[in-house]
């Protein structure tokens, strides 16, 4: 119980195995006797985001990156729940933030583009489509999101501010 990596284990095999109550109180354990344990705040968040519990998953991945200010996986993953919680504005910062920390994930810039297609900006979404395929050419998901965009409208082209 006083060895942080192995409370950390035994959290992980905890969410592993279906038991999130009690890998939430590992997690915590670790975070409060290792507060410089990126990990510990990255899954704390996650597990803390599986169960519905968005404030405080914010809180951990923000914790986290006051650690490692250019961890790409805390970026995106805190973008997702930005976005879900409609907090628009800092979503769209860190997803920029993960585009930063890595250029070259086609994955980012797909999803960010599926953000700025909900958001009606059309043009944004397409150039991040368009910049995942330019990094993987075999990126299914963005050629198919960039055959899917709708045709370009008065209401839907103007560009991202």
């Amino acid at each position: 119980p006083g060895n942080p990596h192995a409370r950390y284990n035994l959290a992980q095999e905890r969410s592993v195995s279906g038991h999130p109550d009690a890998a939430l109180a590992e997690y915590r354990a670790v975070v409060a006797t290792r507060p410089d344990f990126l990990p510990g705040h990255f899954n704390l968040a996650k597990t803390l985001a599986q169960a519905g519990q968005t404030d405080a998953a914010i809180a951990a991945y923000v914790a986290g990156l006051a650690l490692k200010p250019n961890h790409t996986a805390s970026h995106l993953n805190l973008a997702d729940l930005l976005r879900q919680a409609g907090r628009t504005d800092e979503a769209l910062e860190h997803y920029r933030a993960a585009i930063r920390s890595n250029p070259i994930s086609a994955d980012i810039r797909h999803r960010f583009g599926g953000f700025l297609l909900e958001l009606g900006r059309r043009p944004d979404a397409e150039t991040q489509f368009q910049a995942a395929l330019r990094l993987d050419p075999r990126f299914a998901p963005a050629r198919a999101a960039l055959e899917g965009l709708p045709a370009a409208t008065p209401a839907n082209s103007t560009p991202l501010r």
